[in-house]
């Protein structure tokens, strides 16, 4: 079971908690997060008035948030943003295993929220794989079998830093890995990937901690297969997040466009690309409703239009030429 869910948290340290993600994760402006953290707190106190928190709300209980924005008179555009910053809080926490069920799931979406994932192009993902492995460090080399494990798989960050060593499969063969409401699911491995976890497996007893005063104590670790001095005792997502933004820098990539979410996306789209059916990337993602990886094939269509645009011989015809 993933230790997030029997752990429980207050309101503002469940707002501190996804403030920091957006932080870290997507490099959001200081008006930007303030904006999600007044929405949030916003909400927050609607829900304590109603002897209710976010662990414990409902949907009826974020429609009658909603119901009373439109009866004080607030303005639709700014309705819309709360409901943008409602849907995507709650999203994180259920991806968090905080939240067993998304109580905003079925609150109509508002106009523009549905983005195109954003992904990495192959070679761009080659470019941090093959930078990654050069660094023949420890640390170096626990960056890069994160990076082969994550585009292998597409799991979750949450899902990949806590990953006990005891999901490895015979000879490194798979992953089991125990997703949302403690699903599990099966997740091969490729040969580069294998490789990449038996060359950091020799290392990775230099991520223990040495003495048994400190928390988390030599025992905590010893479960986990990214062991660190964190307070869980495995990497945490923020120093993996950082790692990753590191090398995007000497890769010569936007940092601000990587992440690991990023790779997730990536993941699921190459497949797509060469391919592989929405039901599979759906089993492999650990979706338990295959609509939610049909947006992959709008990024798809968006490829195969500038595929279009780019190598049709007509496209290089401007509009007009020829007209009397």
């Amino acid at each position: 079971m993933n230790p997030n869910e029997k752990r429980k948290f207050s309101d503002l340290e469940l707002e501190e908690i996804f403030i920091d993600m957006l932080t870290v994760e997507r490099g959001l402006s200081l008006n930007t997060r303030l904006a999600y953290r007044n929405d949030l707190k916003e909400i927050s106190l609607f829900l304590k008035s109603h002897a209710n928190s976010f662990l414990t709300a409902e949907e009826r209980d974020i429609r009658d948030f909603i119901s009373q924005l439109h009866s004080r008179g607030v303005s639709a555009k700014t309705i819309a943003r709360k409901i943008s910053s409602i849907k995507q809080f709650f999203r994180f926490l259920v991806s968090e295993n905080i939240k067993s069920k998304n109580p905003s799931l079925n609150l109509d979406r508002p106009k523009g929220e549905s983005k195109i994932p954003q992904v990495l192009s192959e070679s761009e993902v080659s470019l941090l794989l093959e930078k990654s492995m050069e660094n023949s460090s420890p640390g170096g080399k626990r960056l890069y079998c994160l990076l082969e494990i994550l585009y292998a798989t597409g799991m979750r960050v949450s899902e990949l830093v806590g990953l006990p060593l005891s999901s490895l499969g015979k000879n490194f063969s798979h992953i089991i890995v125990s997703g949302k409401g403690d699903r599990e699911r099966f997740v091969p491995l490729n040969d580069t990937a294998k490789k990449a976890l038996e060359d950091y497996l020799a290392v990775r007893g230099q991520f223990l901690i040495k003495s048994k005063k400190k928390i988390p104590s030599a025992n905590v670790q010893l479960k986990w297969l990214f062991p660190s001095s964190s307070k869980n005792g495995y990497i945490t997502r923020v120093r993996f997040f950082q790692e990753l933004k590191r090398l995007a820098i000497e890769c010569n990539l936007d940092p601000k466009k990587i992440s690991p979410h990023v790779l997730r996306h990536s993941f699921a789209t190459h497949l797509l690309e060469r391919g592989a059916d929405l039901k599979t990337i759906q089993q492999l993602l650990g979706h338990a409703d295959i609509s939610t990886v049909q947006i992959y094939t709008r990024v798809q269509n968006k490829h195969l239009k500038k595929m279009v645009e780019k190598k049709h011989p007509l496209s290089a015809i401007k509009v007009g030429v020829g007209k009397n």
